[in-house]
């Protein structure tokens, strides 16, 4: 058995320790540590500090914001979180608490920060399981989703928001899975597709997706829970990247990719789902690359 390495100094993350299999050894030794640690920011403030033993993370640890402000202190019991845990925000204004059990989340508040101190995402958990409502914001303060859990699973109406405000989609979970009649607006508001989920898939209707910057990105019709139809894709400038047709869920016909100038890339013909007739292939300047069948 390798014997523990001990100092009364704290040894350094970055220099003096390595890391294999969750077990921090000396670089000069290749023992497991016990003792102090700490690790350092880029621009020299303290970034961890805590105790080691026999090589496992073991106590009181601490975690720092670059800024010097507190973000985390916890208790390690042989590697693992025993015990509560608290989380500052970036400001130091907000903190919330979780107890945990066999290293895992049991009780208490979750919230996850951006670096500008707004709140990413909050959610409560008792048992271990999400209950309540879980919130996720963008990182200018604007709400992003809305989504209500009961004994662990996602139940109920579910919201979701673009970053300028406007309303992305609406719809409702029941067991955790995606059930019904569902809404999706474009960003500015000016175009809405329904869509029917059933047993956690797409069933009937149009699903829709969106750019960031408003562009529509693609276009799928689906019918019995399987795609059918034109389904199409668009790059952030408006040209379509992708057309093709689906047939009972296998492709049927013909799919054409594009360069984003508009240039035309490959162009396939499909049946039942498998290659039948002509490959085609172009470079970016338009030239012709290659064709088989």
């Amino acid at each position: 058995m390798t014997k523990a390495e001990h100092s009364k100094e704290p040894y350094k993350f970055e220099t003096e320790l390595i890391e294999v299999g969750g077990v921090w050894y000396t670089r000069d030794t290749a023992r497991p540590y016990s003792g102090k640690m700490i690790s350092l920011h880029e621009n020299g403030e303290k970034n961890e500090e805590g105790t080691l033993k026999d090589g496992k993370m073991h106590g009181q640890w601490f975690v720092w914001y670059e800024s010097g402000k507190m973000q985390i202190e916890v208790a390690y019991e042989s590697g693992v979180i025993s015990g509560k845990a608290v989380f500052w925000s970036p400001d130091g204004k907000e903190s919330s608490v979780m107890a945990y059990n066999k290293g895992e989340p049991w009780e208490g508040t979750e919230i996850i920060w951006y670096e500008n101190g707004q709140k990413n995402t909050e959610s409560i958990l008792k048992d271990g399981k999400r209950i309540g409502k879980e919130m996720e914001w963008y990182e200018n303060g604007q709400k992003k989703t809305d989504i209500n859990y009961e004994d662990g699973k996602r139940f109920g109406k579910v919201l979701g928001w673009y970053a300028n405000g406007q309303k992305s989609f609406e719809g409702v979970y029941k067991d955790d899975v995606s059930a019904g009649n569902y809404i999706y607006w474009s960003s500015d508001g000016k175009e809405s597709f329904e869509l029917i989920w059933k047993d956690g898939r797409q069933w009937n209707g149009k699903w829709p997706s969106w750019h960031d910057n408003g562009q529509k990105e693609s276009e799928t019709t689906f019918k019995d829970g399987l795609p059918d139809g034109t389904s199409t894709s668009w790059y952030e400038n408006g040209q379509k990247k992708k057309e093709g047709s689906f047939k009972d869920g296998e492709r049927h016909g013909t799919v054409i990719h594009w360069y984003e100038d508009g240039h035309k890339e490959i162009e396939v013909i499909f049946k039942d789902g498998k290659e039948n007739g002509l490959w085609t292939e172009w470079y970016a300047n338009g030239q012709k690359e290659l064709e088989h069948t």
